[in-house]
């Protein structure tokens, strides 16, 4: 089999038989849309000569944008019916499509549906007939309009409020600009824009996509007839701390107090928020607190420690609130009053002394009291100097019986009894 090239350049002749012939196979077509309307080889003359053995062989490729139906558009000889073929052998890939049958003086135009595989295809030719005659052959195929192959990240998942991104993927790639149809099967769950432009070429379109509500809703892109549908879900946002109240809190050393963290919005459950303090040597507090479920605040215990400041801070998917913490020195109490019982003849006096729990950076001043009076003389109180626990101070009596002596200080005491006997 030789393999030979057409005539060099096609005549104005043959030019206008092709013309002639697509207008036919174009009044021939019921659906334009599906028909082949892209060329992909030709015209192409295919000459009787007077040698043997008239066999010719050509690649027809077919690109990634073009698809089924396909179509061998062949014309014979010249439109007044000169210089026709009235037998020939037309093969696609080794499988006859058209044969002697299909050709004869009378036959103008040959239209062959064939199939052809993506990239080349083998097409052989072989005329017979008187020499001079001839065949101009095309083969045309559909073009291929893109169409979303996919909608990604499927599902997509936001928070009420907040914004994300699916991506329609375009197959093939488009050659001239257009829009993308998009629709949210549930506006009031999230939203999306009605349409979205693209480029040639551009195969990933990004559509922005609105949470609005909790709950889940179906979004598709469409384009062509053909369509992508992905899931969004759109989960209620999480909670944040709006504050940590007070602000600012005094303790006494050893004392305890309660401070309020408060979140966001209620949630359906129970939500637990970390707790740190600064200087938990000065301030202490728990861990975590948890907030039931419904509800908004939950109280925070705090132990003072030592004097001294200390942040507390309490944080919730990444959000924080603060309160500042002051623990001033306990207050000194009464530990004892001593000796604790005291016989004394009358006109005599009696000295007693009188312990705090520590001692203070200040003089401390110790109440007196005695009960019931007459009995007994006692100062109204006692002065315990700075930096000391102890105080003395004198008891007198004024007659006979017995006296309670107590002494007080910031809600405590303890008492000594002083007893009044007759002189010697």
């Amino acid at each position: 089999m030789n393999t030979i090239h057409t005539q060099s350049g096609i005549t104005t002749r043959v030019a206008a038989i092709l013309v002639a012939g697509l207008s036919l196979l174009g009044a021939s077509l019921v659906d334009a849309q599906s028909a082949p309307d892209q060329l992909l080889f030709g015209p192409q003359q295919y000459l009787r000569t007077t040698g043997a053995p008239n066999e010719y062989t050509d690649t027809i490729t077919v690109p990634a944008s073009v698809g089924a139906p396909f179509q061998l558009h062949i014309v014979n000889g010249e439109a007044n019916g000169q210089n026709r073929i009235s037998s020939a052998w037309i093969k696609i890939n080794g499988v006859q499509v058209a044969g002697p049958s299909d050709f004869g003086q009378t036959v103008a135009v040959v239209d062959k549906t064939i199939t052809l595989n993506p990239g080349a295809n083998t097409l052989y030719v072989k005329v017979a007939s008187s020499p001079g005659s001839y065949l101009t052959i095309s083969a045309l195929g559909t073009k291929i309009l893109p169409t979303p192959a996919s909608l990604t990240p499927n599902p997509l998942t936001l928070t009420v409020g907040s914004t994300g991104t699916l991506t329609a993927t375009l197959s093939p790639a488009p050659t001239q600009a257009g829009t993308l149809s998009v629709s949210s099967g549930n506006p009031s769950v999230a939203t999306v824009p009605a349409s979205v432009s693209f480029g040639i070429g551009q195969t990933s379109v990004p559509i922005p996509v609105t949470a609005v509500a909790s709950g889940s809703t179906q979004m598709t892109a469409s384009l062509n007839g053909g369509s992508a549908s992905a899931t969004v879900q759109v989960n209620a946002a999480a909670p944040t701390l709006t504050s940590l109240t007070p602000g600012t809190l005094t303790l006494t050393q050893g004392a305890s107090g309660t401070l309020t963290v408060t979140i966001s919005a209620a949630q359906p459950t129970a939500i637990t928020v970390t707790l740190t303090s600064s200087a938990s040597g000065i301030a202490s507090v728990p861990g975590t607190v948890t907030i039931p479920i419904g509800q908004t605040t939950a109280p925070v215990s705090v132990a003072a420690n030592t004097p001294g400041t200390a942040q507390i801070t309490a944080s919730l998917n990444g959000t924080s609130a603060s309160s500042t913490i002051t623990v001033t020195p306990a207050l000194p109490t009464v530990v004892s009053l001593l000796p604790l019982t005291n016989p004394v003849n009358l006109g005599g006096s009696v000295a007693l002394t009188v312990t705090i729990s520590a001692a203070q950076p200040t003089d401390t001043t110790v109440a007196l009291s005695a009960s019931p009076g007459g009995i007994v003389t006692v100062p109204p109180s006692v002065t315990v100097l700075a930096s000391q626990t102890t105080a003395t101070f004198t008891v007198g009596t004024t007659a006979l019986g017995t006296a309670l002596i107590t002494a007080s200080l910031n809600g405590t005491s303890a008492s000594a009894s002083v007893q009044v006997t007759p002189p010697p």
